[in-house]
């Protein structure tokens, strides 16, 4: 019988700056921190809809003009098909779209960590 919880935790530095990833793998949903400390400022939600090919997405914490959480949940849902949480807490916003193509090669290169 496969763990209802599983986590995996790896740092990377990107662009000079050294960014954590905490992925919580729950039952038919992912929770992936990122970040560059402790802090919990954002986190969006994503999931397939019955009515429309794109998944639905709406953040649940922090600025609503911050998209960079809804939009990697909303790619790792299409890719993987499962509900996405996304807290991305790193203030360099020049560093999202690195750190989003960083966790889909990452993902690409160890499937396990997003598959049931």
């Amino acid at each position: 019988m496969e763990d209802a919880v599983a986590v995996k935790t790896f740092s990377s530095k990107l662009s000079s700056q050294n960014i954590h990833f905490y992925i919580l793998k729950l039952k038919e949903s992912y929770l992936l921190w990122i970040g560059t400390d402790t802090s919990f400022r954002t986190l969006a939600i994503a999931m397939n809809s019955r009515l429309d090919s794109e998944p639905l997405c709406t953040q649940l914490l922090g600025d609503s003009t911050d998209n960079a959480a809804g939009n990697l949940a909303q790619r790792l849902v299409k890719r993987y098909g499962h509900r996405c949480f996304v807290s991305m807490n790193v203030q360099d916003t020049t560093l999202h779209p690195i750190i989003e193509d960083y966790v889909i090669k990452m993902l690409d290169k160890e499937p396990q960590n997003f598959l049931f």
